[in-house]
């Protein structure tokens, strides 16, 4: 559905650039994937498994955001263990800054069947965050890779990533170093997962898809998110609840509610509030039970705006969310309909019915012919 409210703050993926909305990253989680006992950069917690060990790539846990978050690497059920790398170079080849980060990676290759590489993200609070990562072998190993983001929002790929080298390119400084960029929706319940697939090589080269590490920060989106129903759903009950995942700075929420989408648009905090009206409520839950029961297969508008009266730049204008009642009736399929008793009493049979009863229903099944 197009969105005409102008004042609302969009948030997508992108591989080029880091979107940073109102607000700034508050808390982060920083991975260096090293091999065991290997070094960590300095502000980063360490991923360890040992190369070509398919058994020591666990689901590991670490601390961040208040809670504890679940790191699964895992690859195609046909992998061999010479595709499980976690590779240590050694040296830095003249790199002098974050060589800890640097030196040593997770990765696949094409040498053996294992393509693609799947990182699981568990136990992310609901909430909005940019993830970074890096790609850099300080060797020669060179390749091309697309990344699919699975979220709250959905999947999003996005293709042709060069990871850079040292010896081959001549890549030493860190600003130069390949980095995937992106933001992401945890709705605080499914796993975030990121696909990583490897193109195939040239004719003169191996191809790799390789990673050093990896950062994900909070971000302070504003707006309230996730709404349930889902935007554009069908088929939903008369009796309709909704909720939505507040955001980064709501104390209230304002709700609105209706069956103009330019009502419910162009709707504010200034015009008459109550259950009959567009305007629905302030509340502090991030739920609302809507009085009234719905008419079948009529579409529905509504959105929330996020209120804080500490904040100057409160409130924070919701875009507007849909969904349609379930019809009255569905078709069936098909130009005629048998119909077949699924049993029956004969006149000897003593049925009694008592008297209150006018009349009593049977199982019967229904055939489209």
């Amino acid at each position: 559905m197009k969105r005409e409210n102008k004042r609302m703050l969009m948030l997508s993926v992108s591989a080029v650039l880091l979107l940073v909305p109102v607000g700034v990253a508050q808390a982060e989680l920083r991975i260096d994937f090293s091999q065991t006992g290997g070094p960590v950069e300095a502000g980063f917690q360490g991923y360890f498994a040992d190369n070509d060990q398919p058994d020591t790539f666990t689901a590991q846990d670490f601390t961040a955001f208040g809670t504890t978050i679940t790191v699964k690497p895992s690859w195609a059920p046909d992998a061999t263990p010479q595709t499980t790398d976690m590779m240590d170079r050694g040296n830095n080849d003249g790199i002098t800054d974050h060589v800890d980060l640097l030196r040593d990676w997770i990765a696949t290759d094409n040498r053996q069947p294992g393509d693609p590489m799947t990182l699981t993200i568990s136990g992310l609070p609901a909430g909005t965050y940019s993830w970074l990562s890096y790609h850099h072998d300080n060797h020669m190993q060179r390749g091309v890779f697309d990344v699919t983001v699975t979220d709250a929002t959905g999947s999003v790929t996005t293709t042709d990533i060069q990871i850079t080298d040292t010896r081959t390119s001549g890549v030493v400084n860190f600003e130069d170093m390949a980095r995937f960029t992106t933001t992401i929706v945890s709705d605080g319940t499914e796993p975030v997962t990121l696909v990583f697939h490897l193109h195939p090589p040239s004719s003169t080269q191996t191809s790799a898809q390789l990673m050093n590490g990896f950062e994900i920060a909070l971000l302070h989106n504003p707006l309230a998110m996730l709404p349930s129903p889902a935007d554009e759903a069908t088929d939903v009950p008369r009796n309709v609840v909704l909720n939505w995942t507040p955001g980064g700075f709501a104390g209230q929420h304002d709700v609105y509610f209706g069956s103009s989408f330019d009502n419910v648009n162009d709707a504010t905090n200034i015009d008459p509030i109550g259950p009959d009206k567009v305007y629905r409520a302030r509340q502090g839950v991030n739920s609302y039970t809507v009085s009234e029961r719905l008419d079948f297969g009529q579409t529905y508008y509504w959105r929330i705006d996020e209120v804080n009266d500490v904040n100057p730049d409160s409130p924070w204008i919701g875009d507007v969310w849909s969904f349609t009642v379930e019809p009255i009736a569905y078709p069936i399929p098909g130009t005629s309909i048998t119909v077949t008793a699924s049993s029956s009493n004969s006149a000897n049979e003593g049925l009694k019915i008592p008297s209150t009863a006018r009349g009593w229903m049977t199982a019967v099944y229904c055939t489209a012919t």
